[in-house]
Order: C-alpha cells, then structure tokens, then sequence
C-alpha cells in the first residue's frame, strides 16, 4: 500500500512482539497537557518526575523547532511531545504520517513505532512499556498518526485493518492530553487579530475617504484641469506688485521726453522707502502695507528735474481707502514750510480715485512739484515729479504711469486705466473748511518766511476807514467771523505785517449781494470822502468753485497818508459766493507786499474755500 493518502493503514505499535523493537527506539508516551514544556532545557538526570515536567531519562529535551510544523484543529494530539509546536494543536486536515520504516542497519538511528494506548484516551487499560532511549542514539522525529476520527479505525496485531469508535483501542476517536488554554485557542486568538487589525485599517481608510469628501480637497475630475482662481479669492503665484511694475527710464520719457533720465534708487519694502512727496513727508499711515515698492528717478538737466515712484499693497480694499483718504487729508493741509498750494486737477479714467495737487515749494529757485495719488483697489501709488523754474504738467505725469497701473490693476481687485481725461478744480478742502490755509499763501520774501494762522474767532476789526460801515456791528449778516494770518521767520518783513479775513453769512443770496455791492462801491469811492486816500480798482475775478458754485470778487489798492511823508498801503478785496462774503485786508508796504499776480491768486483762493465751507 503508498505511503501517502490518508487511507494508509496504521500500525498499532502496542502490540508488536518485544523482541522486534527497537531498543534505542525513543518514548512517545504523550506528558500530561498542564503547562508547556520548555525548549532546550537539559533534564536533571535522575530527577524524580513531577506531574508538571516528567523525567526525560537523563536526556536533552528536543527542540520543538526540529519538529515539522503541522497544521490542526482538533482534538489535542495525543503525540506530540512537551513543548512542540503539535502540543494541544487542532489538526486542519489529515495528516500524513511519517515513513514506517527506516534504515535498519544504521547504527546510529533507531527506527522508532509509537503506539496508541487506551490510557492516553482515558480509557483504564494499563499504559505500555517504555523503551529506554539509548545515550548515544539522537531522538527521531516524531509519527504522529492521523486521529481515528478522521481515519475511522486501526491496525491490529496481525495487520488487519479493526474499525475504530471513540475511546477504543483500535482508534483515536477520544480525547488526548490537554494543552495550556493558548495552545487551544492560539488560531482562533490569531483569526480575531488578525480581523480586528482588518476592521481597524478599513474604518481608518474609510474616514479619511470621508473627510477629503466633505472637505472637498479631492477634485471630482482629477484629470480635468481647474481653471485658476481670481487674486480676489486665493493667493495667486504672481505676486500683486513688484519692482516691475516701478517707473523705468523709458516711462520716465513719457514725463518729460528730452532729459538725461537714470535711475538712482530702488527700495523693495517700506523700511528702505526714505524717499518722500511734497506735503508728505511727516505722513505715518496707520495701516501698514504688505507690500511697498519706490523708486527714484533723476537727471543732470540744469532744471533739476527728478521722479519719485511708490507702491504700497494692502491686504483688503478698505485698509487702501483708509490709507488714501489719510494722504489725501495730508496733502490737502501741505502744511510743509515753504510749500504753498498752486493748484488741483480733477484726474479720470486712471484709477478708482485720483488727486492731484502742484505745489510750489517757495526756495530761491522756485522748485514745482506734481504730486499724483492714486488708488487701484488694493493697490495706492504716489508719483511726485519736481522741477525748478515750472511745474511738469499733471497730464504728462499720469503717461508715466499708465503702464504700471495697468498691469497690477486685476491684480489688486481695481479699476484698470481707460482713457484719462483732466479738468480744473478746487485744491481739496483741510480744516477749518470755509477758510485759507496757510498753505494757500505766498512767501513775500522767496527762500524765507513763515505764515501762520489763528482760529476762526470773534470780528473785531475796525477796517481802514474806507468801509464807511462797522464791519463789526453792521446789520443784515446771521454770522460774522474773524481768522488773522501773521508771516514770520522774515527779517524783512514790517513788524506784525500779516492779514485778516473776516466772512460775513446771510439768509439769502440776495442779501450777500446788496452787503457786497455796498461795501465795494465804498472802499472805490473812499478818495471821495477821505482826501489823503488813493484808491486803485485791480482786475476784477470771477471764477468757479466746489461743486461748480459761481463766486466773484473786487480787488483794490489803497493807500492812506498819515503825514506829509508817511502813508499805508492796503491790498484788500470783497469777495461773494452764495450767502456768504469774504473781506480780505491786508496792511503792507511799498517794498513788502504781494505781487498782483500772486494777490489775485489768493483773492481766487478766497472764494473756492468759501465754496467748501
């Protein structure tokens, strides 16, 4: 019959006559199942055999790792020895048992035949003979038998096949030793491990899967490019601003096309930003930029002429509308000494909000300067091109930065540059809205001299005597005011020269007309009552201020003599826009006095900051 197949009779070794076996054959009796035997460890020779550890007969315990491994699942395998990788494992599927029979002649391995013994299924039969295993023979690998339960019965003496049952002497149908409660249960402990790592990782995944769903990281359509988002909603990879968006040379050339133009300096953040605009330069802007930029741009041209640059970027719209209205307010004041306000252009089709001041800076030369803010959404840009002798022309600065608000304008969520159009208009009003600024007046002496102003106040001024009426008392005005201006830091000038400006409210524009009327025609006919006075009648102005209001103005010189060689000279005007009239008195001298044209500009002046108040 093969070898192989689980239908191969079993011999049982138990009844085999005693003289044909094996002498050096090694003990299979199965030890009692109460805890695992350990590996390697040598038995104490002659130790008396506990029901825990029997005695091995002065021999080394056999590895459990020598051992084939064998797949089971039950019952307990009543051969295995203690401690081997069979002890209390269930078979799976039957087992081949190991071959019957081997080398006879070999003097150095024992053929060894296990037997099946009622005892090791509980059965009362006496339990066989132990072979004493020689000193000098190695210990062979175990036969384990397949269990009768599968097998369905054994051999008998005489080589007859006896069907076996459960607990008989023909099978292994019973019940063997029993194993440590680990060694029982080690698969199923494996199997639920196992599954429980399985679950683990499955939730793990499936929340992760979840949470990019919800989360919406995961494109739906990974292979279909999205388009890219607007600046307005994620970070764009193009920064808003840079120094490519500065003035160059060749923009400079747009300003003023026939100078020697260069490049001096460019500052990449706000602490290397040094450079400042006219009226600007004490400006601090209570929100800090998250990007600034400047650049300065200069020539050798006799003229002096130079450009300055600047961008700031701010993290929201507001923030940049914040900042330009605080510049704009700056400017409008110029309340930079020598600095006086020349005059305003009204700037559209450039950004979402433009001014524009020219401001004379009174030194010997006369240097101009064409200051320009501007807003592009978050963006503001402050251009400031300066020359002695004239100023450049508004229109000729905003070409030189066309290109540069072109190119950040999306960017920066702002208007992008059309086509520019420029208007005349008034300077933007600073407080006191109503009145001058000192701003608004001329150095008398250039290179020198300080104005300065006091607060809107109580009228108490008496004239010059040509009013022929009480300027303080007259009737028909609902209010009457009084700001003086006085010009110091002038060695020339006489001492406590300076101007007052007194503004007089009524009801009606009618009634403002009849006060002007009245108070003109007697300061032109006051040669006619006082015969040491001289009157002379300048140009008349008319004009137009804030919100396109009408306003007009008389102008005169007058000049009183107090002795036959002394007199004082008066430029003085009457000034009417709307309800209101402004009178302008100021005491000077034939050698420290406005000139007409600039007397005429601050008459002018007069009457757009009426306007505003």
């Amino acid at each position: 019959m093969s070898e192989s197949g689980s239908n191969r009779p079993r011999r049982a070794a138990a009844s085999e006559p005693q003289d044909l076996r094996e002498p050096n054959a090694a003990d299979d009796t199965p030890a009692p199942g109460v805890s695992p035997a350990r590996r390697g460890a040598p038995a104490e020779v002659g130790s008396p055999a506990t029901p825990d550890e029997p005695p091995l007969d002065g021999h080394e315990a056999v590895d459990a790792e020598d051992s084939p491994p064998i797949f089971r699942s039950s019952p307990v395998n009543p051969f295995a020895r203690p401690g081997s990788a069979s002890a209390g494992v269930p078979v799976s599927e039957p087992v081949l048992p190991p071959r019957d029979f081997e080398d006879l002649d070999a003097p150095t391995e024992g053929r060894r035949i296990s037997g099946l013994t009622p005892a090791a299924f509980g059965d009362p039969a006496p339990a066989p003979r132990r072979s004493a295993v020689s000193s000098i023979t190695p210990p062979e690998d175990e036969m384990i038998p397949a269990p009768a339960a599968l097998t369905g019965g054994g051999d008998g003496p005489d080589g007859t096949h006896t069907p076996g049952g459960p607990g008989g002497s023909g099978g292994t149908g019973g019940n063997g030793g029993s194993g440590s409660w680990f060694e029982h249960h080690r698969r199923t402990i494996l199997i639920w491990v196992v599954g429980a790592i399985v679950a683990a990782l499955v939730i793990v995944l499936g929340a992760y899967l979840i949470t990019r769903t919800t989360t919406g990281t995961e494109s739906p359509t990974p292979t279909v490019p999205t388009q890219s988002p607007s600046p307005s909603e994620s970070s764009s990879p193009v920064p808003d601003a840079s120094v490519e968006n500065l003035m160059t040379v060749a923009d400079a050339e747009l300003v003023v096309a026939d100078a020697s133009w260069v490049e001096i300096d460019t500052a990449e953040d706000r602490a290397e930003a040094v450079a400042n605009a006219a009226c600007l330069s004490s400006e601090r802007d209570d929100v800090n930029p998250t990007q600034t930029f400047q650049r300065t741009l200069g020539t050798s041209d006799d003229d002096m002429l130079a450009a300055m640059h600047q961008v700031d970027v701010y993290a929201n719209v507001e923030a940049a509308t914040q900042v330009q209205a605080q510049r704009v307010a700056s400017l409008a004041a110029c309340d930079e000494v020598p600095a006086r306000i020349i005059g305003s252009l009204a700037v559209h089709g450039l950004a979402d909000e433009a001014q524009q001041l020219t401001i004379a800076y009174e030194n010997d030369p006369t240097q101009f300067h064409t200051v320009l803010l501007l807003r592009n959404g978050r963006a503001l840009t402050i251009v400031d091109v300066t020359r002695d002798g004239s100023p450049v022309p508004a229109q000729q600065v905003s070409a030189g930065v066309e290109r540069s608000i072109a190119e950040m304008c999306e960017r920066t969520d702002g208007a992008c540059p059309s086509t520019a159009s420029f208007g005349e208009t008034v300077p933007p009003p600073s407080p006191p809205e109503g009145w001058l600024i000192t701003a608004d007046l001329p150095r008398i002496t250039p290179g020198t001299g300080a104005w300065t102003a006091s607060e809107p106040g109580e009228l108490t001024s008496q004239g010059m005597n040509c009013e022929n009426l009480p300027l303080a008392t007259e009737p028909g005005p609902t209010a009457r005011l009084q700001r003086t201006y006085l010009l110091t830091q002038d060695a020339a000038a006489p001492a406590g020269f300076g101007m007052d400006e007194m503004v007089f409210e009524f009801e009606t524009p009618e009634a403002a007309g009849a006060f002007v009327t009245k108070l003109g025609n007697n300061i032109a006919t006051c040669k006619d009552r006082v015969l040491t006075a001289t009157v002379t009648e300048l140009p008349g102005i008319s004009g137009v201020g804030a919100d396109n209001a009408a306003l007009s103005a008389r102008s005169f010189l007058v000049q009183q003599a107090t002795s036959d060689d002394t007199s004082v000279l008066y430029q003085l005007s009457v000034v009417v826009t709307g309800q209101k009239v402004a009178y302008l008195l100021t005491t000077v001298t034939e050698d420290f006095r406005f000139s007409d044209e600039q007397f005429a500009g601050v008459v002018r002046r007069v009457g757009e900051r009426l306007t505003q108040g």
